[in-house]
């Protein structure tokens, strides 16, 4: 269980991102940042580059709970949002 910022922040970018990761591990670069909308990402409203999500992308019902607690609705928000073309795991 994540207990702080950081934590929450690294988790977050892991779930939405992690298919960069593993594209980058196996071809030596990441691939384009583009949202997947099979994701969950078309609904995180913590995305560095605002203009990465159109309001179309966001049609149909939502998928995914709201957050609850203080570190998944703002406390994460303080280490920095996340950006579409982060790979997670790599050092910034």
């Amino acid at each position: 269980m994540s207990s702080t910022p950081t934590e929450v922040r690294r988790a977050l970018a892991y779930v939405l991102l992690n298919v960069r990761k593993h594209w980058a591990q196996r071809n030596g670069t990441p691939p384009p940042a583009r949202l997947d909308l099979a994701s969950s990402g078309r609904w995180f409203d913590g995305w560095k580059r605002r203009s990465w999500v159109r309001p179309a992308d966001r049609a149909g019902p939502r998928e995914v709970a709201n957050p609850k607690t203080w570190l998944l609705k703002k406390g994460w928000r303080r280490v920095g949002l996340v950006h579409p073309g982060e790979v997670p795991g790599r050092a910034a």
